[in-house]
């Protein structure tokens, strides 16, 4: 089991607040810093793993995890414009191998991403024992 050093040990915590599992942690740390953890020795480093865990490391887990969680501007699949340029990508490359369902499919969760505008569904309410359309679909 390797010894980490204090900046070790606060990268492996904010790690594991930002959802990576004691073995991407493991991976990371063979890789990056070319030691070989333990996933209980990781494990000790996340409070909601278990009962033996440092206050200073807990109270930075949930501090960082709830930076994490905060911080969308970061990810950027969290936007909308990006997710669309992406589906934008993988359409065209769904048509260039001929592959229409795939591209159907694309054009299906781009449509959803704008406000599921793609449906022709219609509200209807049911008050006093009639039906009333409201909200009629939006010819685009």
């Amino acid at each position: 089991m390797a010894r980490l050093t204090t900046p070790e040990k606060r990268e492996v915590v904010q790690r594991l607040a930002a959802f990576e599992t004691p073995a991407e942690v493991v991976q990371w740390a063979a890789e990056d810093l070319e030691k070989e953890l333990s996933h209980e020795q990781v494990s000790y480093y996340d409070p909601t793993r278990g009962s033996r865990h440092s206050p200073k490391w807990e109270e930075l887990f949930y501090e960082a995890r709830e930076e994490f969680l905060n911080d969308l501007d970061t990810i950027p699949l969290s936007h909308r414009a990006v997710r669309l340029r992406e589906l934008t990508t993988l359409y065209e490359r769904a048509k260039e191998q001929d592959n229409n369902e795939k591209a159907a499919r694309m054009l299906k969760q781009a449509a959803k991403e704008v406000g599921d505008k793609f449906t022709n569904r219609q509200e209807v309410d049911h008050s006093g024992g009639f039906m009333v359309q409201i909200n009629p679909p939006a010819d685009d």
